[in-house]
């Protein structure tokens, strides 16, 4: 915890002197409000529409429960409107229709359907791999219950040895079952994971042929060596064990080693990756190609497709036509060409584009640079006062909301060019702030997250613990790829192009050096300058 000087009155007369700039911290009280009016009477409108509804249902006990209810599941919608010059003018339009008791009922019965999807995979499994588990230790009690009469001999020393080796393989079994296999699963897929399928009959027909033989010979015929049961389910151990080897084998190591590369494309903004997989099915490298966009690729911000700068207007010149008669003067009307559009007669369009796009990139520059200043005065204050004797404890928050006004201009001016202001809020800010005084964390280090758009996972806007996307492809979904696969991941306004390609088969050829068995022959002469 950072400690300040008791005397505060030079704290507080800097804090007075910054707040007192102008337009440096002048935000709304309700600052996290997402929609933003064209006009205070827009915003006046709806604050009066919105106090008349309460109005109305405050008589009725029964609607004002059935309205917090509706209020919980109704929808925000955020917009933003980047022509205003205070950050902060926002505020919050909710909308929703009269049935939203029977979209809540219907919103229940979706969720609870996808977690029986999500999880009833991994419950038949584990209900597989415990009956395979227990099998091998029921197989030895058994006999010791003497059903119908059934008493075997006693258990000897070598029979004690075979019971003590099936106690070590069925915990180094269950230890390696619960390392590789027991784990959240990381997505829910359309289709059956064929090899998954495949390694779930096997068991299950172990399991059952086993358990067929041991009824059948052993508990049937009540055979009296112990021995031989103990050997028996040291042996169905035995072969579970290889089982989970040719498991861990087809579903952890088939698909480590590369066989394709697969080429990513983001629409609309057209960001791509590429990368090296295995042997996959569709639907797992859909979902494993989801996983390497949210880590890899910058958050997708569509204001960006709308930055352009703005330029005079042609209607404040006048243009006189000298050798025409033309009423009114001689002056032509705005629509008539003249040498003053030049580029606008020649189809100019990508001139202008092109100078747009420097001059954006010149002025996002121009405000790094500024921005990064500003948070590195306001660290110098924060350093000038500990450097003072007399010192008393002050909340982080405290120097958070002391120091803000001196880059808050500077931030919101940054943000408004990289058009990152509807990510951030002001109490957002000051939270990451405070956070980094407390943790005594650099200036470049606090302004990481606002310094470029970030990867997708850390866009807190949209991070929810469960994405929705949908699968296109005309391969069916559990067939591995081939040697061109393309598929197509879209989610609302953000789309994937998938397109994997087989690596090409090397033939290298060999080439011998004979380089050291040259020899060369020097007949020096009068002539030659050597």
């Amino acid at each position: 915890m950072e400690t300040y000087p008791e005397n505060e009155r030079s704290f507080l007369r800097l804090q007075g002197a910054v707040r007192s700039r102008p337009n440096y911290a002048e935000y709304p009280e309700s600052y996290d409000r997402h929609c933003s009016y064209e006009s205070e009477r827009q915003y006046l409108r709806c604050q009066t529409d919105r106090e008349t509804e309460t109005d109305t249902d405050r008589d009725d006990h029964w609607s004002r429960v059935n309205e917090q209810r509706v209020l919980s599941q109704k929808s925000i919608r955020t917009f933003s409107s980047h022509r205003s010059g205070r950050w902060g003018d926002t505020s919050t339009v909710v909308s929703g229709d009269g049935d939203e008791f029977s979209r809540e009922i219907r919103f229940c019965d979706e969720e609870r359907g996808f977690r029986m999807a999500r999880y009833s995979g991994l419950v038949m499994v584990g209900l597989f791999a415990v009956v395979a588990l227990i099998s091998p230790i029921l197989m030895v009690v058994l006999p010791r219950f003497k059903i119908h009469g059934w008493d075997p001999d006693h258990c000897g020393t070598t029979c004690e040895s075979r019971l003590l080796s099936l106690s070590f393989r069925l915990l180094f079994l269950l230890i390696g079952s619960w390392a590789v296999f027991v784990r959240e699963p990381k997505s829910t897929v359309p289709r059956v994971f064929v090899l998954r399928a495949v390694v779930i009959v096997l068991l299950f027909l172990v399991t059952f042929i086993f358990w067929l033989f041991y009824g059948m010979r052993i508990f049937r015929a009540k055979v009296n060596d112990y021995d031989s049961i103990a050997l028996y389910a040291v042996a169905f151990v035995d072969v579970m064990l290889f089982l989970h080897y040719v498991a861990v084998v087809i579903l952890e190591i088939r698909q480590l080693h590369p066989q394709f590369v697969v080429k990513i494309v983001r629409s609309p903004d057209g960001e791509a990756h590429s990368y090296n997989v295995g042997q996959l099915s569709v639907q797992h490298l859909a979902v494993w190609c989801l996983q390497q966009y949210y880590r890899d690729f910058e958050a997708y911000n569509p204001y960006l497709d709308h930055i352009s700068r703005p330029r005079p207007s042609a209607t404040k010149f006048k243009i006189y036509s000298i050798d025409s008669n033309v009423a009114g003067g001689g002056v032509l009307p705005e629509s008539s060409p003249s040498v003053l559009q030049p580029g606008r007669n020649q189809g100019s369009e990508h001139n202008r584009r092109f100078y747009d796009e420097q001059y954006n990139e010149l002025k996002v520059e121009r405000r790094r640079v500024r921005l990064i200043s500003a948070v590195e005065d306001a660290y110098a204050q924060i350093e000038q006062f500990n450097g003072i004797g007399n010192r008393v404890v002050l909340d982080a928050n405290q120097v958070a909301q002391a120091v803000f006004p001196i880059f808050g201009k500077a931030l919101h001016k940054y943000l408004n060019a990289t058009r990152q202001r509807p990510r951030y809020t002001k109490p957002d800010v000051l939270s990451h702030l405070a956070f980094c005084i407390n943790f005594n964390v650099k200036p470049r280090a606090f302004l990481n997250r606002y310094l470029t758009q970030g990867p997708v996972i850390w866009n807190d806007r949209e991070y929810d613990k469960t994405q929705a996307w949908t699968l296109r492809s005309n391969l069916a979904l559990n067939r591995s790829i081939r040697g061109e696969t393309t598929f197509h991941l879209y989610q609302s306004n953000v789309s994937l192009l998938v397109t994997a390609r087989k690596i090409p088969h090397f033939n290298l050829t060999e080439h011998a050096d004979t380089s050291r068995f040259s020899r060369f022959i020097f007949r020096a002469s009068s002539e030659t300058k050597f």
